[in-house]
């Protein structure tokens, strides 16, 4: 069936044989738009549009000429079959009132901008002046709800609220924490982080305590903040880099056979719904959590009728994640191929050294591999320490 034929409606007709020629003449001046006269079993049929069936069905009693109404369709027949059923009007007037005035409310608030506070948090700042998922939009200034939120808070500097149809944008710039400066006069000196042998200094205050070629040992002095002068000693910091060449060693062992984590078996502890703000638990499972449970996680899915009609309902489920554990056995070739990808990130982590040369040597173990790595490299080794003078 059409679409057209759906919304406006369609009837069908029958009619015996012999009235076939008093039905040509009623057909050829009621101006009817029908369809081709289709024969069926002795029968004459013809479809027309419902509008035009009505006027058709007044002329057929008027000429006498018997017929049978064979099929109805439309969507006039579903108001025919609901016309006694006023709950049902009543419902759609009610959903269709509830659709308009919810976009008097908030029903989402999204939070940019910050690095140090959670959402949590911000949402409580908001909800401590009033604002918070459900609120009635109308009486709501925003200017006044952002001052309000900057001068009530010790953490946030600046905030936006825009709303971008039901849903609450929030921008916020968090204040940064106060930094004591450090005293203008001290003395401090530069310590050794690691032991090396010096080959060359870049320091800009201090005296060198040790000379280049020297073998130093962790925690030696390596330049002194006292420099001492025809008029006695004078005390200051310490600043610069001391470059040694230092020998790192790395150990990866990885085990012939492990037990990994391949997934997570989750089970719904607790589904709820939550609207405009207000928590409606659907059921609660009871019971002591699994012994092997590893965590506890929290899923809020909002009711949408489309992408950018979203409803004021909330969907949270509360789940429990139990590990999957499996056995797994490595080859040497996998093994060398992990072990390498734990190397790099060791060495990442030496981004500030010059490695002047590698070795390395692996090993098979009844229980594992092992990588072993020795690094010769260039590095500070300069740790600054202030010294309390009393």
């Amino acid at each position: 069936m059409r679409i057209i034929d759906f919304i406006f409606g369609r009837i069908t007709f029958s009619f015996a044989e012999e009235t076939k020629f008093d039905l040509f003449d009623v057909l050829r001046h009621s101006g009817a738009n029908y369809e081709s006269i289709k024969r069926k079993d002795g029968q004459m049929r013809i479809s027309c549009p419902k509008r035009d069936g009505e006027r058709l069905k007044i002329l057929f009693k008027k000429y006498t000429i018997p017929f049978t109404v064979q099929k109805e369709q439309g969507m006039f027949l579903l108001f025919r079959r609901t016309k006694k059923r006023p709950g049902l009007y009543l419902g759609l007037i009610l959903f269709f009132a509830l659709l308009m005035l919810s976009t008097q409310f908030v029903f989402d608030i999204r939070i940019e901008g910050n690095e140090i506070l959670t959402d949590g948090e911000i949402l409580s700042e908001l909800a401590a002046q009033g604002f918070t998922s459900g609120s009635y939009l109308p009486p709501i200034d925003m200017e006044v709800l952002c001052n309000r939120v900057v001068l009530h808070s010790e953490k946030i500097s600046w905030i936006s609220v825009n709303m971008l149809g039901t849903v609450a944008c929030v921008q916020v710039k968090e204040r940064s924490e106060k930094t004591e400066l450090p005293p203008k006069e001290g003395l401090s000196c530069l310590v050794a982080s690691r032991d090396g042998v010096i080959v060359g200094f870049d320091c800009t205050t201090g005296t060198a305590a040790v000379n280049v070629g020297q073998t130093v040992r962790k925690g030696q002095m390596l330049v002194s903040g006292v420099t001492d002068t025809e008029l006695g000693s004078y005390y200051g910091s310490s600043a610069g880099a001391v470059r040694a060449r230092t020998e790192r060693a790395f150990s990866i062992t990885i085990p012939k056979t492990e037990e990994l984590t391949v997934g997570y078996d989750r089970r719904v502890m607790q589904k709820s719904i939550i609207f405009f703000g207000k928590t409606i638990k659907l059921f609660t499972k009871g019971g002591n959590l699994p012994s092997t449970c590893d965590t506890i996680k929290t899923e809020s899915k909002q009711a949408s009728l489309s992408p950018s009609l979203l409803l004021p309902i909330f969907v949270r489920t509360v789940y429990s994640e139990t590990p999957i554990y499996e056995q797994v056995t490595h080859s040497e070739e996998e093994a060398r191929r992990l072990a390498m990808e734990k190397l790099s990130g060791e060495i990442e982590a030496l981004s500030q050294c010059r490695i002047l040369s590698t070795s390395s040597n692996w090993q098979e173990s009844e229980g594992g591999y092992t990588l072993t790595v020795k690094m010769t490299c260039i590095e500070n080794i300069a740790e600054k320490v202030t010294i309390e003078i009393n």
